[in-house]
């Protein structure tokens, strides 16, 4: 029969080596759980890096010196777990075979929750950049097509003009024995060619007959000092247009170009017959002091900061508002606003390549200058055309400007 004594002893004992085997095993389970934690960590930053390899493989050559000090970083790290990998196997031999067994069940259950996540985020963020590039895709698409619209019309519009450049020749060479012969030496010299194209023959009759033309190179010529003839000449040009040919020294004005304006301010507008003619010359009067502008460029080589076609605007307006002409400068922004309006439909149309202003921004500039050379007397011009306040406030400055600038450019030219 055992001794209550020695049996007492021993309960203690087992009771001690119980609470140290226990003890230790909430210890060692803590360490393992962290030791799983970090592993857990350690696995979740190589797989990112993993996933995101496909990405940054085009960026390679950039980011292999961050690769180099993440790869070491990893070394170290799986050193560490190594280490504790090590020591979690000193440890796992005083664990039953029973909690292994659990224990290793439940991290690979976690690993496999984990994955499964994963794979369900990367899926979500994939599908995002597959509908964006399907969206940027179908906008480069657009482009393209606007493009390749852009460069047919610039082809086309590149052959007409090397068709015109060498009509030019023709047409001046033709004009020249019809200009006046007193100014053959020199001076401004106009002459009206009669069209081929029966639809501009009334524009022809309508511009020669009125003399509108004759008295302006009237005044141009004791106005200005001309050190050779520049031709001033209106023809069919097969372009609605208006041009200065620096090599024939003349001005074209197009009666293609007055056809143009007609059907917009008809059928863009809907003025009257008499409204209608006084808004064709108008913009024609712009176009032509415009040309003159460039013209007075190449003849006097003026130099112009910035572009030469704002210059050539600005010249045209400052003439105009001279000569009383509000309503011609008026007509001309009514000319742009309706030109503009084509650009509403497809912004791709708009041709940010070209030499001049936007037309709406050439709109809001002639109302901006009309408004600036007396801000008294047309401020209801500003209201009724629009103009906004944030720009109205500059205006008399911008007129100033290139009205001192005009001056004094011109002064020495000037005739007495």
């Amino acid at each position: 029969m055992a001794n209550p004594k020695t049996s007492t002893v021993l309960t203690v004992i087992l009771a001690a080596v119980l609470a140290l085997v226990m003890g230790l095993y909430v210890q060692l389970n803590g360490e393992y759980s962290a030791a799983v934690s970090r592993y857990e960590a350690l696995y979740e930053d190589y797989s990112q890096l993993q996933s995101r390899y496909g990405e940054l493989e085009r960026s390679y050559s950039r980011l292999a010196e961050d690769y180099d000090q993440l790869r070491g970083r990893y070394e170290d790290l799986k050193k560490d777990y190594e280490d504790l990998r090590y020591r979690y196997g000193e440890l796992r031999q005083r664990y039953l075979n029973l909690s292994l067994k659990l224990n290793s069940t439940l991290v690979e259950l976690k690993e496999l929750n984990y994955v499964y996540g994963l794979l369900e985020r990367n899926y979500s963020r994939v599908r995002a950049e597959l509908d964006r590039l399907r969206a940027e895709y179908g906008d480069l698409a657009r482009r393209y097509t606007s493009l390749s619209r852009d460069y047919e019309t610039l082809s086309a519009s590149l052959e007409r003009a090397k068709a015109l450049i060498d009509e030019l020749s023709s047409l001046v060479d033709l004009a020249w024995p019809l200009y006046d012969e007193e100014l053959i030496t020199g001076g401004f010299n106009l002459a009206y060619l009669s069209p081929s194209s029966r639809d501009l023959y009334p524009f022809y009759e309508w511009l020669s007959d009125i003399g509108w033309y004759d008295a302006y190179v009237s005044v141009l010529n004791s106005t200005l000092k001309v050190p050779y003839r520049v031709g001033v000449l209106f023809a069919e040009c097969g372009v609605e247009n208006a041009f200065y040919s620096a090599e024939y020294r003349a001005i074209i004005m197009c009666y293609d170009l007055a056809r143009r304006f007609y059907g917009l301010f008809v059928d863009g507008a809907g003025l009257s017959e008499e409204d209608v003619a006084e808004a064709v010359l108008g913009s024609l009067d712009f176009v032509f002091f415009h040309e003159l502008a460039h013209a007075l460029i190449d003849i006097y080589d003026l130099p112009i900061t910035g572009r030469e076609e704002d210059a050539a605007d600005q010249f045209a307006t400052l003439i105009l508002l001279e000569a009383e002409r509000v309503d011609a400068l008026i007509y001309t922004s009514l000319w742009f606003l309706l030109e503009g309006d084509r650009y509403l439909s497809d912004l791709y149309e708009i041709p940010f390549w070209d030499e001049h202003s936007l037309e709406p921004q050439r709109y809001y500039n002639i109302v901006c200058w009309i408004y600036g050379s007396d801000p008294g007397s047309y401020e209801w011009i500003a209201d009724a055309l629009g103009l906004p306040g944030e720009r109205a406030g500059r205006c008399s400055d911008e007129y100033g400007q290139f009205y001192e600038s005009w001056n004094v450019l011109i002064a020495p030219y000037v005739v007495g």
